[in-house]
């Protein structure tokens, strides 16, 4: 994989905190007002958000494709996969043993409880009927139905909703069948050669597209930082702050101890490897609050 070059000689990890930073900055001083010509903090926002909404739609197919290609290069016996397998159920058990621990034993929400009301006009969009549009549904659903729900009806439907999982699937469905007829002979050995050979050019040109989209993701955090500044002012910050040290007490307990502990005891890798190379991932998964966008930078740093 070529690596794309920066435009600014620092780690992009680096580039976030600064874009926070000079971001919250920005916000502060100069709040919904106009300045450079017209411009304003609701517009940085704005263009910030079409960014993040780039990196989400380009996920979705990068996803695809890296199944694809991994399935069809890569030899992974029964018994890894299983392992991998064991792995993923592991580190999710884990994460959700985490939250559970400090909601329940911290309990953070109690800082908010009786105040509902005076932060729904403190923090911005945060309308009732924004609340009630954020309401969970919750149903009685056995877990065939659950799972059920994630098969796609149609090939293009987990394309057209985000859905992850359903993509994975049918990942999983096509490259499995790609590789064993790419294994056989016949007289469609050579379509099927001339197939791999498409998906391993997509995948490379979505990577190469992910490399100058990475680019901006400073310019997008700052942006975005700056709006919900500007809207909101200083004071965001001293109403949200129980959720953030509580989100970020959760993400660092995971991120910083429980991986470093598995990739030095399990994986025999020094925690400074997946610290240093991995460190674009986590601070871009911070800052843009979205797994979906940061799976390419993941993909990247793997």
């Amino acid at each position: 994989m070529q690596t794309t070059p920066r435009w600014i000689p620092l780690p992009l990890y680096t580039q976030v905190l600064i874009a926070v930073a000079c971001g919250a900055l920005l916000g502060a001083f100069f709040g919904q007002e106009p300045y450079l010509g017209g411009l304003r903090n609701e517009h940085l926002g704005w263009l910030g958000m079409l960014v993040v909404t780039l990196l989400k739609t380009l996920a979705i197919p990068l996803i695809f494709f890296a199944i694809l290609d991994a399935l069809i290069r890569t030899s992974l016996p029964l018994r890894q996969g299983g392992k991998l397998l064991l792995i993923c159920l592991v580190n999710v058990t884990v994460a959700m043993a985490i939250g559970l621990v400090i909601m329940n034993t911290w309990q953070p929400g109690l800082v908010w409880y009786g105040h509902v009301d005076e932060l729904l006009h403190l923090v911005p969009d945060s309308t009732p009927s924004a609340v009630n549009r954020a309401t969970v549904q919750t149903g009685a659903q056995s877990p065939l139905e659950s799972l059920a729900s994630y098969i796609p009806r149609t090939i293009m439907t987990p394309f057209s909703s985000n859905n992850v999982i359903g993509v994975v699937l049918l990942a999983l469905v096509i490259g499995a069948t790609l590789r064993r007829l790419r294994g056989g002979a016949g007289h469609s050995s050579g379509a099927v050669h001339a197939l791999v050979g498409i998906i391993e050019r997509g995948y490379q040109l979505l990577v190469q597209i992910l490399g100058w989209i990475i680019l901006a993701v400073p310019l997008v955090v700052f942006g975005v930082v700056a709006q919900v500044v500007g809207k909101a002012g200083v004071g965001v910050f001293t109403v949200l702050w129980i959720f953030l040290a509580a989100m970020l007490l959760g993400l660092a307990i995971h991120a910083l101890v429980y991986y470093p502990l598995v990739a030095w005891l399990v994986g025999k890798k020094s925690p400074k490897i997946y610290l240093g190379q991995g460190a674009d991932a986590i601070m871009t998964a911070m800052s843009c609050n979205s797994s979906l966008a940061t799976v390419p930078v993941t993909l990247r740093c793997l």
